[in-house]
């Protein structure tokens, strides 16, 4: 007989066990990306922009887990400190990023070639360099991939959208985030 206390080590025990085995990291830049709403008007609009996404994750052969992070419009004036006032006026002022806690599923796959479906949830933030605040938005991710796999390396095609809620700051209100992403990934 179990006691009621241990059923979230159970559940923690089965979640190691299904995480422990084929870990994953990917790296992808975007091909095509918008965003809708507030957060539209405060991402660089800086014309070498991009988005990028990062990830590792593990689980089993069809099932995984993957905590990512995506930076959203970033160049390499965004991420350079403003040596200078005159430098502030020329360099976007707000710099954006989302992480997310995807469960990615993979129901088909043909030889080298499989198709998968992620979800889960979503934190944002939003920083302004200028006056050092960080606002937090809460939200999700969902999208679907094609892969193309050779022994352990991977090649990915991933269309994903996501949503994004500030409760406060230049952001406030809900966000649309939509785009592909073309990446590779090691098992």
């Amino acid at each position: 007989m179990t006691s009621s206390r241990s059923g979230p080590l159970v559940a923690l025990a089965g979640l190691a066990q299904l995480t422990a085995c084929y870990p994953t990291v990917t790296a992808g830049l975007d091909a095509a990306a918008t965003v809708h709403g507030p957060l539209a008007s405060l991402v660089s609009s800086h014309r070498d922009a991009r988005n990028y996404a990062f990830g590792v994750g593990a689980g089993a052969r069809d099932f995984t887990l993957e905590l990512g992070v995506q930076p959203l419009a970033t160049a390499a004036p965004s991420v350079m400190p403003a040596a200078r006032p005159a430098d502030a006026a020329t360099t976007p002022r707000y710099l954006a990023t989302t992480g997310s806690l995807d469960m990615r599923w993979t129901p088909m796959r043909f030889h080298v070639l499989s198709i998968n479906l992620h979800a889960g949830p979503a934190l944002g933030v939003l920083a302004d360099r200028t006056s050092g605040t960080v606002h937090f938005a809460q939200g999700f991710r969902t999208g679907a991939g094609i892969e193309l796999s050779f022994n352990r390396v991977s090649a990915f095609v991933d269309v994903y959208r996501g949503g994004l809620v500030f409760a406060d700051g230049p952001a406030t209100g809900t966000s649309q985030l939509v785009g592909v992403t073309l990446g590779v990934g090691v098992r």
